[in-house]
């Protein structure tokens, strides 16, 4: 059976162990990275529409009144994050535009630094290509160019064609990089799940060209870097947040930091505890009501009694201050 599904009092801690234990998990933590589909939204589309999951309001109030650094990760490509940030305050959720990260801002910072001057011919629209173009980087949809691309990346293309993936294939034959926003094959949507568009894109790719596709999204180590870079934090203070065992907590565990699953969305009836070991999270609990619950009782405003901690050091427990994966 696993433990968290009942009232949340059953978090779990590797190796099954329950009780005090759970609060404590919590008390390293620097910064939050949280999914957005089936952890604080139940969408329409990937991180569109829908209505807020159970807690997500209430986290994010508690994040900012701790002032406690966070990004809402997703890894759809179809808006900037800006635009993603409005539909999250649209649905009452209260995120700023600069909490919201996603797979081409993770592109933008590897293509400027392991390919610059180099154009990309990206497969998406302006959530692929407006990240890319404010970073200075030389963007083409146009598969008359392919010839110009350095570096192909795949992303949410809903006017996919013949012409369009003949042009990154043969991008990628005449030697271009070959990156992807999302591997996954699937993810929660209202209703059921929806399919992965760019996964199944890069997949075509690669299976012409032979060439694998190099994630920029969750859960690779870029992500995880460029996330850690902008909250500015070690991977070992953060805590990945997320309703996949496949995305968050892989991603949580690769950087041994503290990983934490909510059963609110594509792992909801998932049994880990039969899986892989890098597939069981630190924390295992219903909802975000119940996260937010366990960092009520480990983080203490200053001054509110912190057995052995004075206030001056609750004010310093993690960085302060605005983000800026936007400059």
């Amino acid at each position: 059976m696993t433990a968290g599904r009942g009232d949340g009092a059953g978090a779990r801690r590797p190796g099954g162990s329950e009780g005090p234990g759970r609060n404590s998990a919590l008390i390293g933590v620097r910064a939050v990275l949280l999914d957005v589909d089936g952890t604080l939204i139940r969408g329409d589309a990937p991180a569109e529409g829908g209505h807020p999951l159970p807690g997500a309001a209430a986290l994010l109030r508690w994040l900012r009144r701790r002032d406690l650094p966070y990004l809402c990760f997703t890894n759809g490509s179809t808006r900037p994050p800006e635009v993603y940030a409005r539909g999250l305050r649209e649905l009452g959720l209260e995120v700023e535009d600069d909490r919201v990260m996603t797979p081409p801002v993770v592109a933008a910072s590897l293509i400027r630094r392991r390919w610059p001057g180099a154009a990309v011919l990206a497969l998406g629209g302006e959530g692929v290509t407006e990240p890319l173009r404010r970073r200075g980087i030389a963007v083409t949809t146009d598969p008359q160019r392919w010839e110009e691309a350095g570096v192909v990346l795949v992303g949410w293309d809903r006017e996919i064609d013949y012409r369009r993936l003949e042009a990154a294939c043969r991008a990628v034959w005449a030697g271009a990089a070959f990156l992807v926003t999302s591997a996954a094959p699937e993810f929660y949507l209202r209703g059921g799940r929806g399919i992965g568009l760019s996964a199944a894109i890069a997949a075509a790719v690669a299976r012409v060209t032979g060439r694998r596709a190099r994630l920029v999204g969750k859960p690779s180590p870029l992500a995880l870097r460029e996330a850690c870079r902008v909250l500015g934090v070690a991977p070992e203070r953060l805590a990945v947040v997320g309703d996949d065992a496949d995305m968050e907590v892989r991603m949580g565990r690769r950087g041994a930091g503290l990983s934490v699953l909510v059963r609110t969305g594509i792992s909801a009836d998932r049994d880990l505890e039969r899986g892989p070991a890098h597939l069981r999270p630190d924390l295992d609990l219903p909802d975000l009501t119940h996260l937010l619950a366990l960092l009520e009782a480990s983080w203490a405003l200053p001054g509110d009694g912190v057995p052995g901690e004075s206030p001056s050091r609750a004010r310093d427990r993690g960085p302060r201050g605005r983000l800026g994966h936007n400059e």
